[in-house]
Order: C-alpha cells, then sequence, then structure tokens
C-alpha cells in the first residue's frame, strides 16, 4: 500500500507542469548567486533579500514559495508590488510587462537605487533594465544589458554572461 502511494506521489511531481512562470521564478532566485550588488544596497543590520514584484504575475505563486529560505547569506523576502513608489527597499524587482510609457516610468524613478531590474517585454533591456526574459524555440531564455549594469555598480559573473544573449543601449 505505502509502496503504491510513493509511487502516485512521484508520478504527481513529475506530471506537475513546468510553467514559465516557475522558470522564471527559479531563474530570479538564481541570478543573485551570480551577482554582486553595489555597497550601498545592504547595510550591515540588514539580515534579509528582497526580491519583489511589480504588477500582476504568476510569477509572485512561485516566488512566495522560497520565501523564508536562505539566499545570499540572508533570509528571502518576497514582495508584491503595485505601483514603483511601493518599491523602498528591494534588491531583485521583476516587472511585469506593461506599456512603454509605463515602464519608461518604472524605470527613472528606480535609476539611481541598487535594484536589479528584471523584465519580460521586448525593449526592456535596450531601455534601461538590466536582465529580460524571452522565449527562443519554446525555452524561457535571458538577455543581459551588461552596460546598465555596470553603470548601476552591478558586478555580473562571466559565468551567467556566457548564458545570456548580451544587448545594449540603443
Amino acid at each position: 500500500m505505502c509502496f503504491v502511494t510513493n509511487i502516485c506521489f512521484i508520478n504527481h511531481i513529475f506530471a506537475e507542469k513546468v510553467t514559465e512562470d516557475k522558470i522564471k521564478a527559479v531563474l530570479l532566485l538564481k541570478f543573485p548567486l551570480f551577482i554582486e550588488w553595489p555597497e550601498k544596497a545592504f547595510n550591515d543590520n540588514v539580515k534579509t533579500f528582497k526580491i519583489g514584484v511589480l504588477g500582476d504575475t504568476l510569477v509572485i505563486d512561485s516566488l512566495l514559495t522560497f520565501n523564508g529560505k536562505p539566499i545570499k547569506g540572508k533570509i528571502l523576502i518576497v514582495q508584491q508590488f503595485k505601483s514603483v513608489y511601493d518599491v523602498k527597499q528591494c534588491h531583485v524587482l521583476y516587472i511585469s510587462p506593461m506599456n512603454s510609457k509605463k515602464l519608461q516610468k518604472v524605470i527613472k524613478v528606480l535609476k539611481n537605487k541598487p535594484v536589479l531590474l528584471v523584465g519580460s517585454q521586448k525593449g526592456f533591456s535596450e531601455n534601461g533594465g538590466i536582465i529580460n526574459f524571452f522565449i527562443q524555440s519554446d525555452k524561457v531564455k535571458f538577455e543581459i544589458n551588461h552596460d546598465v549594469g555596470i553603470q548601476r555598480g552591478f558586478k555580473i559573473s562571466s559565468k551567467l554572461l556566457k548564458l545570456a544573449r548580451i544587448v545594449s543601449n540603443p
């Protein structure tokens, strides 16, 4: 009986569909392992690492399953924001797709903050975002605007850069 139950449980795990949103969430958790933040992003009293999501997206559901887990020697806090003005202290911000005018406003508001801006829409990296997800051959891939990352004080590992398509500002 227990043997059958275990097989059913294993089949359930493997039958679960890995969605685009789940892949993005896992990558959002992995990116910090290959990136150094500017010193002003952390102070010695801060014991948390915050990943935020701006807007409505299913990525938040997958990220929330990791809330409270360790990341970069700190405790992961996942937050969802409705407005860019609610983003007070955040290390990674996934920006759900939005119209280009609103996106430009978001990028402008966060320009001088040590926040790794990650998006998922055409032109995101070329217009001030640092990492952008895209789909190619039915696979989730990402591109990095290394110049913007450097301008904002981030040090991105060559290991991560090798996996990405590198883009520049227009």
